[in-house]
């Protein structure tokens, strides 16, 4: 949440940062909750807090070799956001060649989106160096303010200029928010932090936080937890969306952490529920003041896909491969099932899977290559993507749905399990 403030300057110097601007290191949306794996963003704070999710490049060696905090404020009257990211670092780099790029140097990144019912546009401004690298010059101030051992990056974005009537029109705001802070040394590593976990954030605003303008008026906590509804365990990592009744534009989400707990602080006022995930007996909507109230349970239907018969796959034997300056290269000469490798990962036995939009899927052992196909009973041979899960489940995304691979059985999720 960005309280109301006045008299800040943008010039590098955060001595007018009072004490009531707001300093968060995640989600304004969860405040309180403990990041975890599963629980993404961090929570609002009294003080300025670590922006620690490496998402690209080397994780910095420690504290002093690179880390960053975040403080957040918001003029009302002008409609202005104030933003201050200070980072220490062990060595502060600018490009000054001509070739210089986003991951050749330092620099700091903020992304906004206006939360609406209709989908939404995410902006992107940069400094790259000391220089505004993306954005309008119109809507953006910026200072940079650097030592050998640290950094401070200040930005106001003029959000009437951004947005125009969708935000000066609304007693309520909310904004898809993220910030990053990148660290290039003169050893050549490179570090790329953000807010939130996730990267390419520019693409999507569900890969944003939640930042909550406060124009001054009350708010209230709503908290409770999240618990599947086969088994009443947990559910960690979810997010739960709600809307404001008198305002249907005005929409945070709540994420659970790994307990399936969440908090959320926002206007007093009723919200409804909008999750297709909420089973019928559960709540659909709450009524939050600005009196302690008491915990909602939300409870979700487990989504469990359905069972596909895929067969043993075809076992190939692994040749000895080429190699070219010190690289084994395999190709169908060598038992690899297909020519063109589209996607790629490797599971928590060591196996390389390997998907193909022409010839589906495979794992490669060390010794053998192992094919599934339509042959096999895949439903589709066309596979795009893949990814292995904290569980060492491979997951495989194909134009007929998505599917899981747990060790034995294939199971598939369609739209009919809410994709």
């Amino acid at each position: 949440m960005a309280v109301p403030t006045r008299g800040i300057v943008v010039d590098g110097d955060l001595g007018d940062w009072s004490p009531g601007a707001s300093t968060v290191s995640g989600e304004a949306s969860n405040p309180g909750i403990t990041p975890t794996l599963t629980s993404g963003f961090q929570s609002l704070a009294p003080a300025p807090q670590k922006v620690q999710h490496v998402e690209y490049g080397e994780p910095p060696v420690d504290a002093a070799d690179f880390s960053a905090t975040l403080q957040i404020a918001y003029d009302p009257e002008r409609h202005i956001l104030y933003a201050a990211i200070e980072t220490s670092d062990q060595s502060v780099w600018i490009d000054t060649t001509a070739e210089s790029t986003w991951n050749s140097q330092d620099g700091s990144e903020i992304y906004l989106a206006l939360h609406d019912t209709t989908a939404t546009m995410v902006r992107q401004y940069s400094i790259y160096g000391d220089e505004l690298a993306l954005g309008s010059g119109t809507e953006v101030k910026y200072a940079v303010a650097l030592t050998d051992s640290s950094s401070i990056y200040e930005w106001s974005i003029d959000l009437a200029k951004v947005f125009g009537a969708k935000l000066r029109n609304r007693s309520t705001v909310t904004l898809g928010f993220d910030v990053s802070v990148s660290d290039y040394d003169a050893d050549g590593s490179y570090s790329w932090m953000s807010w939130g976990p996730g990267i390419r954030k520019f693409q999507s605003s569900d890969r944003l936080g939640d930042l909550l303008l406060n124009r001054g008026g009350a708010v209230g906590l709503a908290r409770g937890r999240m618990v599947w509804s086969g088994d009443g365990q947990p559910a960690a990592g979810r997010r739960l969306r709600l809307h404001a009744r008198s305002t249907p534009s005005f929409w945070v989400d709540a994420l659970s952490d790994d307990a399936g707990k969440w908090q959320i602080q926002l206007p007093v006022g009723r919200y409804s529920i909008d999750d297709l995930s909420i089973a019928e007996s559960s709540e659909t909507a709450i009524e939050i003041t600005d009196e302690p109230g008491a915990d909602h349970t939300f409870v979700l239907r487990e989504v469990l896909g359905h069972e596909v018969g895929v067969g043993a796959g075809v076992v190939t034997h692994a040749g000895s491969g080429d190699l070219p300056q010190g690289w084994v290269s395999f190709g169908p000469e060598d038992g690899l099932p297909f020519s063109n490798v589209d996607a790629m990962t490797e599971d928590h036995e060591g196996r390389l899977w390997l998907g193909s939009r022409i010839g589906g899927l495979c794992y490669f052992d060390g010794q053998n290559f192992v094919q599934f196909t339509t042959e096999q009973g895949l439903p589709s041979d066309q596979v795009y993507s893949l990814a292995t899960d904290f569980a060492g489940r491979v997951w495989i995304g194909t134009v007929q749905g998505l599917f899981r691979f747990d060790g034995s059985d294939f199971v598939v999720f369609t739209t009919r399990d809410g994709l």
